[in-house]
Order: structure tokens, then sequence, then C-alpha cells
């Protein structure tokens, strides 16, 4: 296994780590450090992958699934706290829901992943951006979870166009 596919299962262990900040008191703020270091940590995956010719089908599998379980945790516990609408965070989780299946029977019919677009990719710092900002509480924040759904929505969309030319 990778440097960077360890990285990316340290990212999923940080989940358990942001619920606990999130619902002690007094501890957003660790919170949003535990978001900030699983956004540095997925950059930093990427770049050890791609610099040390380490890409592998397992990173290209581990990498998206630690970001979807992140933001979807992350969404749920804005949820829970009424802080983010219910619509949003289904909204995500059925879209990401769609995508995984989808993404598994390509790889079942075709034997490889499709790679991640740089749609995908912005829609997760964006989501990241909506998620931290909500949870400083700027009024803003919501909105930008908001443009991060539709952007992902568009993700999706251009993974399905690219699954179908293959």
């Amino acid at each position: 296994m990778t440097l960077a596919s360890y990285i990316s299962i340290a990212r999923i262990f940080m989940i358990p780590l942001f619920l606990h900040f999130f619902a002690y008191p007094g501890g957003r703020p660790w919170s949003v450090a535990v978001l900030l270091l699983a956004g540095a940590s997925d950059m930093l995956d990427g770049y050890l992958a791609r610099s040390r010719n380490e890409v592998s089908t397992l990173g290209k599998i581990l990498d998206p699934v630690a970001d979807k379980l992140m933001v979807i945790s992350a969404m749920v516990a804005l949820m829970v706290t009424r802080e983010l609408p219910e619509w949003l965070g289904l909204g995500l989780f059925l879209k990401e829901l769609v995508q995984v299946i989808g993404g598994a029977k390509y790889y079942l019919d075709h034997q490889e992943l499709l790679s991640a677009s740089w749609i995908g990719k912005g829609a997760t710092v964006v989501l990241y951006l909506g998620i931290i900002s909500t949870i400083l509480k700027f009024s803003f924040g919501v909105y930008l979870v908001a443009t991060g759904f539709f952007i992902s929505v568009l993700a999706g969309i251009d993974y399905y166009f690219k699954s179908r030319r293959a």
C-alpha cells in the first residue's frame, strides 16, 4: 500500500474526531481544524501519488471515498443541529450514492475507474469551504454549501457522460 493510500485512510479516521469536536461544547474551532487538516491531506495524498509515481487503483477508490464520507458526515452533523437544510444533505447523499453505484457498475463493465474531474475537485473545495463557514456561523456558509452541491451535481453529470463515451 502506498503512502498516499495511508493518508486517505487517515482522513477516514479523522471523521470520528471531527464529530467529537463538533458535538463537544466549545469544540467547534477544533472541528474546523480537523476539516482543514482533512482538506490539506486530500491535496497532499494526490500530490504524493503523482510525484512518486504511486497512483494506484486502491488510491483512486480511497481518496474520493474519504472525501465523500467526511463531507457527508459534516453535513449530517449540521443537519442534526438544524444549521443546514435537510434537502441539501439528503440531496448530496443521494447524488453520491447514485455516483458510487454508477462508478461500481462502470468498473465491473470496463475494469477501470473514471478519473476525478476538475469539476468534482472544485465541488469538494466549495463544499469544504461552505461547511467550515457554516460551522463558524458565517451567514453565507449555507449558500456556499448549496453552491458546492450544485457543482457536485454538475460533476456527476460530467462523470455520466464520460462513462457513456468510454
